[in-house]
């Protein structure tokens, strides 16, 4: 019996996929996992000291409280429905109908490897973003505030503090969505081969 190469590929990723939602994550492995997604999506500090004032969209998923670039983000809309795709990869939950566009619905929490399943009693929104050619969704639980952000506020997480990316006093992780979309891209091409 003869398989398609996309078949073998989304086969081996729901194999990865339940290998590791079979392993229970110490939290010396949890940290390592955190400490290795904030190193490949961090935000550059040096571009950040570049500019005297940028603003990014405070919003919160779960426990986490995230900052995007608000030059990104299209528009913000209640989660009406999302429909699930199958074959999909984990990260992305489903697809949402934001104002006429069908857009990828994005779980940050499983794309950060910090769950495995969305709680959509708690999903409330949806953050439409454009990032060059890409276009998402990107769920959320509750969407807070403009924040305008200054150099001097930033500073960067110690390797013994697991939390993510670029960070803020108040705890909230700036995203640099670009290197995330980058990343997407590269999941997306594999996943599809």
């Amino acid at each position: 019996m003869t398989t398609s190469p996309q078949w073998d590929a989304i086969h081996r990723e729901l194999q990865l996929t339940a290998e590791l939602l079979e392993d229970e994550l110490s939290t010396s492995q949890l940290n390592a996992l955190l400490a290795q997604r904030a190193k490949q999506f961090a935000t550059d500090v040096q571009s950040l000291s570049n500019f005297q004032q940028r603003y990014f969209l405070k919003f919160t998923v779960g426990n986490e409280i995230y900052g995007i670039d608000v030059q990104t983000v299209q528009t913000i809309v209640t989660l009406q429905r999302l429909t699930p795709v199958a074959g999909a990869p984990p990260h992305y939950v489903g697809i949402t109908n934001v104002k006429g566009q069908i857009l990828s619905a994005l779980s940050l929490p499983i794309f950060f490897g910090l769950s495995s399943s969305v709680d959509l009693a708690k999903t409330s929104f949806v953050i439409a973003v454009q990032l060059n050619d890409m276009r998402l969704g990107i769920l959320a639980d509750m969407v807070h505030e403009v924040l305008t952000i200054s150099a001097e506020q930033v500073s960067t997480h110690t390797s013994d503090d697991p939390s993510f990316i670029v960070s803020l006093p108040d705890g909230t992780s700036l995203l640099d969505l670009m290197s995330i979309a980058n990343d997407l891209k590269g999941q997306s091409e594999e996943h599809s081969k």
